[in-house]
């Protein structure tokens, strides 16, 4: 079973000793069924407010279960289902007509075995000049668990 399965099932798990629906659940955390059913079947990368709201929500649903027993440890799996994550690097790049100028790349990092692993092959470099815009553009990268696979779409957008 991997991380975000066994995450989702023990948010399932919540959920039903709860009692609610996940139409109910969904629909006061203001995200779609879908999402939770996502959620709940460890497919896809929940935000970390949407992992910690719908944690808290059912948590403090549950009546009758003792407080000594420890339900999960919420930042074990939130940890263990970042797979990759972003960081900014500083370059130097070179334009004929300009000459040496600072830029900023994006370096992909994976998790693998437990440690994180830079992926050369997916680092984009010369991405932009604004060191205020790339450090927003990477925080956003990492807020929303934006796959690598979407990452050269999603600059495009961006830029």
């Amino acid at each position: 079973m991997t991380p975000g399965e066994k995450f989702g099932h023990s948010i399932r798990c919540l959920r039903l000793i709860s009692g609610f629906t996940q139409e109910e659940v969904a629909n006061s955390l203001q995200i779609s069924q879908t999402n939770l059913r996502r959620i709940e079947l460890g497919h896809g990368n929940p935000r970390y407010n949407t992992v910690t709201d719908l944690v808290n929500y059912l948590a403090t649903k549950i009546t009758g279960v003792p407080q000594k027993i420890e339900l999960f440890k919420l930042e074990e799996f939130v940890e263990e289902l970042i797979v990759w994550r972003y960081r900014l690097i500083p370059e130097t790049a070179y334009r004929e007509e300009i000459g040496w100028f600072p830029t900023y790349g994006i370096m992909v990092e994976e998790r693998w075995k437990g440690q994180w692993v830079v992926r050369e092959e997916q680092t984009i470099h010369d991405v932009m000049l604004d060191r205020a815009k790339a450090t927003e553009l990477v925080a956003q990268l990492n807020e929303y668990h934006v796959s690598p696979l979407h990452l050269r779409e999603i600059l495009e957008d961006f830029l």
